[in-house]
């Protein structure tokens, strides 16, 4: 029994000096010189020793989490306000620094500073752990302990995007064509996701025709404006960094509405996990959707043998009434009268500003069998 006793007591000493050095010491500056997803970066950190010392011959360890990588041929630590010569050890994941006892103790409300050069920053986007910094005594007596903040890690670069529509038709397909040159390579399970503007609701037609730069199968799925273009594991190898990619896609449906389609289209890469590599928005605010052009021919009759233009007239509000009455704008781009048509070049000059269209004289405009006036509206 009292060699048990014994063992717990010593326990709960080490978990009293942990938890009482949990606030000895806090983390008053943290800044990375790049925050890039996979990029080689320098951390500048600053610790405000508060009610706690740290001996000559004090052990500090840094403990990174395993998204944050230590090269050994690039890691280079600088600890201005340890003014002596310290020995530093690499292991996977961890940097540790121990005090020679040549040095001065530091006391408490004593400022640590550190910069560790050449870190690996995580090679996905988004907010990650860092790691802890540990410090003890010779004997490895725990003096305090304190957590690294979490880095938000920005996309990687992808150079050289542009996308295409083969066409630009409101409710009508296209194909899009995307090209990237990502910096980053993506795994053999990755994905490239493409997001369009908000204006296109589904892009359920959508398939894909080609992956130029991927090897392997590849499967499409879309939700809403999103569509990503996923490569089944095992059928194709990693890509390298800024290799060309073009993806060709055809089902495209275009909006209905007429006019720009949108500020940005959106393109990321990402793994397995779906999480992103890499990412770029290419400017697509001058992309302009068209309406489609539908000509109808209209008939209105009219009496051929009237000389003053009242049944023509008559056919003019057949016309217009026909015109407001669409869902769609209509534009009469033809309007001839067949009694004064060739003697008044079409329509007259008040006819045709008032409803916007050119001069036409045509006889064949005129059924002399049916007696009808021809007219030729333009709806989008």
């Amino acid at each position: 029994m009292g060699g048990w006793l014994a063992a717990l007591l010593a326990l709960a000493l080490a978990l009293a000096l942990c938890v009482a050095g949990a606030d000895a010491a806090v983390v008053a500056g943290f800044e990375w010189t790049n925050a890039t997803a996979g990029s080689t970066a320098d951390l500048h950190l600053q610790i405000d020793v508060q009610d706690a010392h740290v001996p000559a011959d004090a052990q500090l360890l840094f403990t990174f989490s395993n998204r944050v990588g230590v090269p050994p041929t690039t890691i280079a630590v600088d600890a201005p306000t340890l003014n002596e010569v310290f020995d530093v050890e690499l292991t996977d994941h961890a940097v540790a620094i121990t005090r020679r006892g040549d040095g001065s103790e530091l006391p408490s409300a004593s400022v640590l500073r550190f910069t560790l050069r050449g870190l690996q920053t995580p090679a996905r986007a988004g907010s990650f752990a860092v790691g802890t910094l540990a410090v003890s005594d010779a004997s490895q007596t725990p003096i305090f302990q304190v957590a690294l903040p979490t880095v938000l890690i920005t996309p990687g670069a992808i150079w050289n995007a542009r996308v295409a529509f083969g066409a630009l038709l409101s409710g009508r397909a296209a194909t899009l064509r995307v090209e990237v040159e990502p910096a980053t390579a993506i795994p053999d399970d990755g994905a490239l996701i493409v997001t369009l503007p908000d204006m296109y609701g589904s892009l359920a037609s959508a398939a894909l025709e080609s992956a130029v730069g991927l090897d392997g199968a590849f499967t499409l799925v879309s939700e809403g404006n999103q569509m990503s273009v996923t490569r089944v594991k095992g059928t194709g190898t990693a890509t390298t960094g800024a290799q060309l990619i073009v993806l060709q896609v055809s089902g495209i449906m275009h909006p209905l509405l007429e006019g720009p389609i949108g500020n940005q289209v959106r393109v990321d890469t990402v793994d397995g996990e779906k999480l992103i590599i890499n990412q770029v928005y290419v400017d697509t605010a001058e992309r302009i959707v068209n309406g489609q052009r539908v000509y109808t021919p209209l008939e209105c009759s009219a009496d051929r043998n009237s000389g003053d233009g009242r049944d023509f007239s008559d056919s003019q509000r057949q016309l217009r009434r026909y015109a407001h009455s669409r869902p769609s704008r209509v534009h009469l781009i033809e309007l001839v009268d067949p009694i004064r048509g060739r003697s008044r070049n079409g329509c007259s000059q008040r006819t045709c500003q008032r409803f916007g269209v050119r001069a036409v004289s045509d006889s064949n405009t005129f059924d002399p069998r049916s007696g009808n006036v021809r007219a030729v509206v333009r709806a989008r």
